[in-house]
C-alpha cells in the first residue's frame, strides 16, 4: 500500500483497505463472479414472456462477492450474462429497467405467494424511486471491483473508491469532504439497495455533474456482507486522490479530531476481535 494512502487510513482509524471499481473492456481475472444467468429483458416481461425463476435460482448478490474480494483479495466482477440477480443487474446498468416483477418483489404484491421485501409501500413507490435513481446504462461489458492497490497494480485507476468503516471514522470522511468541496450536501445518502448505494448514485450524480459522495450501507438485506456497524462511502478517483493530498492541512491534523481518534481505536478494540 502506498504510504500516503496507509497514512490517510491511520488517521481516520480505518482497518479495512477501501475498494475500487470500474467498467472494463476485458473480463476480469479469476471467478468471484455470479453464475451465469440469462436475465429476461424489460421487453420481454412487459409481452408477458419473462421468466425469472432461473436468476432466483442463480441468485448471488454482488456484495458477497465484494466481501470476498476484500477478505481474500483478487477481483469480484459481474456482466450481463453473469449479473448476480434481476435487480443488480439494472442498478449496475447491465439491464434496462424497472422490471415490474422486482417493483413488487422490493415493496409488496408478488404474485404466487412468494416473500417480498416490504422496503417500500408499493410498486409504484419502487418505480417512482427507481426513476429518480436513474440508474445509468453499463459502459463496458464488465464491471470490476478490486482493492486500490490492486488497481494500480494493474497500472489503472478505479472510477470510484469506495471507504468501509464504522461511523466514527466515517465521521472524519463526511466532515473531510465538505472541506475539500465547500458543499454542505457533498455527501448523499439516498434510499437505495447496496449496489444502488455503491454504484448507480455515484454514476447517477457524476452524469449529472454533481460531486458527491455517497454513504450506504443501510440495505438490511445485503448487511450481512458488512462487518458489525460497518457503512461505505463511495467517491469519485478524483475527489478520492484530493483526499490523500489534502487532508493535512484540515481538521484532520487538529487536536478534535486527535480526541476522536480515541473513540476510533475504542471502536476498533470492541468489534475487531
Amino acid at each position: 500500500m502506498k504510504p500516503e494512502l496507509q497514512a490517510f487510513l491511520d488517521v481516520l482509524g480505518i482497518t479495512s483497505q477501501p475498494v475500487g471499481w470500474a467498467y472494463e473492456d476485458d473480463r476480469p481475472e479469476g471467478d468471484n463472479a455470479p453464475r451465469p444467468c440469462a436475465m429476461p429483458s424489460l421487453e420481454q416481461e412487459q409481452k408477458g414472456e419473462a421468466d425469472f425463476s432461473p436468476a432466483f435460482k442463480n441468485f448471488s448478490c454482488l456484495f458477497k462477492h465484494i466481501w470476498l474480494m476484500r477478505k481474500k483479495g483478487g477481483t469480484a466482477w459481474c456482466s450481463a450474462e453473469q449479473p448476480g440477480c434481476p435487480g443488480g443487474t439494472q442498478y449496475v446498468g447491465y439491464q434496462k429497467g424497472p422490471y415490474d416483477f422486482i417493483a413488487r418483489y422490493v415493496s409488496r404484491g408478488l404474485p404466487q405467494g412468494m416473500e417480498t421485501e416490504c422496503y417500500l409501500d408499493g410498486p409504484d413507490s419502487f418505480k417512482k424511486l427507481f426513476a429518480c435513481m436513474d440508474p445509468q446504462a453499463a459502459p463496458k461489458p464488465y464491471l470490476a471491483f478490486r482493492r486500490v492497490e490492486d488497481f494500480e497494480a494493474l497500472g489503472r485507476d478505479p472510477w470510484f473508491v469506495t471507504f468501509f468503516a464504522r461511523p466514527e471514522s466515517m465521521s472524519g470522511l463526511h466532515q473531510y469532504a465538505a472541506y475539500l468541496t465547500n458543499d454542505a450536501e457533498v455527501v448523499a445518502s439516498p434510499w437505495g439497495p447496496g449496489c444502488g448505494n455503491m454504484v448507480a448514485w455515484p454514476r447517477t450524480y457524476q452524469a449529472t455533474g454533481r460531486v458527491r459522495a455517497v454513504l450506504g450501507g443501510w440495505d438490511p438485506s445485503m448487511r450481512k456482507f458488512l462487518k458489525t456497524d460497518e457503512l461505505y462511502m463511495t467517491v469519485p478517483f478524483a475527489l478520492y486522490q484530493e483526499m490523500l493530498e489534502r487532508w493535512k492541512e484540515s481538521f484532520l491534523s487538529s487536536r478534535t479530531w486527535e480526541t476522536q481518534r480515541k473513540k476510533v481505536a475504542r471502536s476498533n478494540a470492541a468489534w475487531e476481535k
